[in-house]
Order: structure tokens, then sequence, then C-alpha cells
């Protein structure tokens, strides 16, 4: 079973050839703690061959092979874990004109009745790989463990649009981090990079003024307020989107985020090129052209090429029926996200041009106006029947009896109840709510989700007993 995959594109470089790879492959076995291999134990590739290698329970067959196009080089490396484990990795990585690219594959097979197979993390020679050889960019963005921080520029806004719509031409999906009320994201950047190194790009929102300039250009496609996105290639998937609400802690989002780039890159298809069956297919027909060229008659050697050229097609033949299952299964998420939103009522109305200033905004209000209607309206009736069933179908099961929004009101009533002046405590509070502050002359400027239409003045001393309370109720008018 494929458990993991992915392809890593380099630059063509004195520092990026099929030598060095070479070398860093075995570097790899021969300095792990956990595999078996030494320098006398593992030998190199041969030309236009394969050799096999074996310590204990482990395995290694190291191949290369010069072809049209370039050069293949290529490490199948297997062991066997407790008895009832296999484990099989794949490093191949081929050379053409123009390119140098690196498949790694993990395949884990059951042999004793047991339940599942045990998830796997990005291997360790992919981190190798991304920081020892010199690595392509990505339509202008750096394979690497660094994120990149966007500017509140006009080019930053052009860019993170284009990732958001697929348009940027990007082979690596974008992992997107947008930033909270503080202006800065909520998972951790270097640590999620690090973690998702030659899989995808981490690219950090520059503050919310950002946000609201890009949400109108990315079609509404951006997340916001501290949730993060999955951007992929040419849009060939929706955007997965992880919303702050729905996690415990930052940590925990980013295990979900890193888990869910794992499952997208390894149903990704690689090139032919990149994998052992190809490898394997092309020594085959060396083998067969060299004892034709010879007018061998060596039925035998015949044989044994031609059956591994056949073991190669065959493996191919199971890539393809790997690669039917995945479309399969996107079909099936597809479509069960049409579903999903069908049976929330997201079909019933658009999101409209206005983006949330925090999340659940949108259903918030709606729940609110909802509820308005049917307390206003004729008890058992048609229109009271239909939304009480709308109701019942928004409400979130984790809903206390008390919406956000009352939630929200009536802590601004609380802070600016006998209000005076703004304490260190409640500047806290304000900015948990959403609110920004900026000092202007004897007032206070807040302004909601860092949206000029909505900032409200307070005065940094006021002796008004009533302007507190005032000020509360007209910020819960316009905002809540």
């Amino acid at each position: 079973m494929l458990v993991f995959s992915a392809e890593i594109p380099l630059r063509r470089s004195t520092s990026t050839s099929v030598d060095t790879l070479v070398f860093l492959l075995r570097s790899w076995l021969i300095g792990s703690p956990h595999y078996q291999f030494s320098e006398d134990t593992l030998g190199f590739p041969p030309e236009a061959s394969i050799d096999r290698f074996s310590v204990g329970s482990e395995s290694a067959e190291l191949g290369r092979i010069q072809t049209e196009r370039g050069e293949i080089v290529g490490l199948r490396h297997t062991r066997i874990e407790e008895d009832s484990l296999e484990w099989r990795t794949e490093v191949v990585g081929a050379t053409t004109e123009n390119d140098f690219r690196v498949a790694v594959r993990v395949h884990c097979e059951r042999f004793l009745s047991a339940p599942g197979i045990p998830r796997v993390k990005k291997p360790y020679i992919v981190r190798q790989v991304v920081q020892a050889l010199s690595l392509e960019d990505d339509s202008g963005l750096e394979i690497g463990e660094r994120p990149l921080f966007l500017c509140n520029t006009e080019d930053d806004l052009v860019r993170a649009t284009a990732m958001m719509r697929g348009t940027f031409g990007n082979a690596l999906p974008v992992i997107y981090a947008s930033a909270t009320a503080s202006g800065r994201p909520l998972i951790d950047p270097h640590r999620i990079a690090a973690r998702v190194s030659g899989l995808a790009h981490v690219v950090v929102e520059h503050g919310r003024v950002f946000s609201h300039r890009l949400k109108d250009r990315a079609r509404m496609l951006n997340v916001y307020g501290g949730g993060v996105g999955i951007y992929w290639p040419e849009g060939d998937a929706f955007p997965h989107r992880f919303h702050v609400k729905d996690f415990s802690s930052s940590a925990s989002m980013e295990r979900e985020v890193e888990s869910a780039v794992i499952d997208a890159v390894t149903n990704k298809r690689v090139s032919g090129l990149c994998t052992w069956a190809g490898l394997c297919e092309h020594v085959s027909r060396r083998e067969i052209r060299a004892l034709t060229e010879a007018g061998s008659s060596e039925v035998e050697n015949y044989v044994k090429a031609f059956d591994a050229e056949k073991e190669a097609a065959a493996q191919a033949l199971r890539d393809s029926e790997q690669e039917l299952l995945r479309l399969q299964a996107e079909l099936r998420r597809a479509r069960r996200q049409v579903s999903s939103a069908s049976s929330r009522g997201d079909g019933i109305l658009a999101d409209g041009q206005e983006q949330e200033l925090f999340p659940g905004e949108r259903r918030a209000h709606l729940l609110a106006v909802l509820n308005e209607a049917l307390k206003n309206g004729l008890p058992d009736s048609r229109r009271a029947h239909l939304i009480e069933g709308m109701i019942t179908t928004m409400m979130d099961p984790d809903d206390v009896e008390d919406s956000v929004l009352e939630r929200m009101s009536t802590s601004i009533k609380r802070i600016f109840k006998g209000y005076t002046t703004l304490t260190g405590s409640d500047r806290q509070e304000l900015k948990a709510l959403g609110f920004s502050m900026t000092s202007a002359g004897k007032h206070i400027k807040m302004t909601f989700g860092d949206d000029s239409r909505y900032t409200f003045t307070a005065a940094k001393s006021c002796s008004d007993h009533r302007g507190g309370d005032n000020l509360a109720s007209t910020i819960n008018r316009r905002l809540f």
C-alpha cells in the first residue's frame, strides 16, 4: 500500500548532479541509526544495471542507466519490522534536458491480520534532499524550509490572488496562513514550513488590512482571522480550509495541515521516469537490446530480460490503477462537499461580497435575523416551519443558549459600564474581540476587524457617567 509519495524539482547544476544524489542515497542508509547497512555492505549502483545488497532483514537495490532523454538513478530499500510489516522506500531521480526531479515513495504491507497501516510522516530522506541539493524555484517561490512573508504591496497582493485562484503557475501546493486580529498568524509558520519542506510552500499574510484588500480579488477564496488554507496548483481541487474555531490549539491545527498536505501529494501521480518501475523498464530494454545486437542465442538470458520488462509493465499498470482509485476518491470527495453544502443550506444564499470580520459572523447574523423573523411571525405557519427547519440545520451542536453575537454584545456592555478610562485588561479584552486601537490626541480610536467603516471613538478620560453606556450601545447597534 502506498503511504507516502512526493516529487521534488531540482535545479540542474554542478552541485545537483546524479553523482550527488547517489552519494546522498548511500549516506542516508549508511548513516541512519535505524538501518543496518555500512560502507562495506552497500555498494554503488552499476551502469545500465541493478544490483542487490542484503543485511539481516534489510535489502537495498541500486540502479543507474543513461537514457535518450537523460539519466535515471534509483534506490529501493526494503526492511521487515517486527515480522509483521514490510516497509519499502523507493527514491528515484531522473534528468532530462530541462530538469532534474527526485521522487520519494513509501509502501507498507502488513503480513498478519491487524487493523490499519501506521500513518507516516515526511521521510527523512526528503529533508536531506531539500537541504543538500540545489532546488528549483517554483515559479518564483523558493522550495525549502523558510516561509514566505508577504508585504502589504500591490505586487504581493497580485501574487496571493494568483495562488488562491490557481493561476500562479506553481507546482507545489500553497499553505496560506492568514493574520489574526493581532496581525500575526495563529500557527508557527517556521515550524510548519520545516515539516512540509519539499512538499508545499508556506505563505504568511501581512495583516488584516491585506486580508480585506485580498477578499474581492480572490473572489472570497481567502481564509482570514487566523485560519489556514491549502491552495492547490492550477485549481486542481477545492481549497482546503482550516478554521480557528475547530481547533483547541495552534499545534493541533498544524498537525491537521501537515496530514492534509501529505495525503494530497501522496495521491498525486509522479512522472513515469521517476518511478522504480520506470528505471527497471529502461534497464530491461537495454539488456534486451544488447542481447539482440550481440546475436545471443542464450534463451535463458532472453527469458530473464523479457520477464523483467514484463514485471516493469505490470508495475506501471498497478500505478495506473492506483491513479484511477485516486481520481475516484477525489470525485467522491467533491460529491460529499456538494452534498454537505446542500444539507447545511449553503446553497440557499451566496456568501456575498462582504468578508467576515470574525469566523462564523455571517452565520451568526443570519441566525439572528431568522430568530427575529420567527419571533415576530405567525406561529404554526408555513413560514415559521421553514424558518425553524433552517435554524435547526444551521445551529452548531456546540452552540450554547446565548449566540456569539449576544456574548460579544454582553462583553462590550461590561467593558464600558461606568467607563472612565481604558485599563490594560480592557484593552486586551477588546483585542480578543477583534478591535485594534490607536491614540488620537485626547481620544482612542477603536477599529473592529481592521475595517475603517467600523471605527469608534472613546475619550481617554471620561467624566460623563453615561458616556460608556452610550458608546457600548452605539457599538452593539452597529456590529452585533
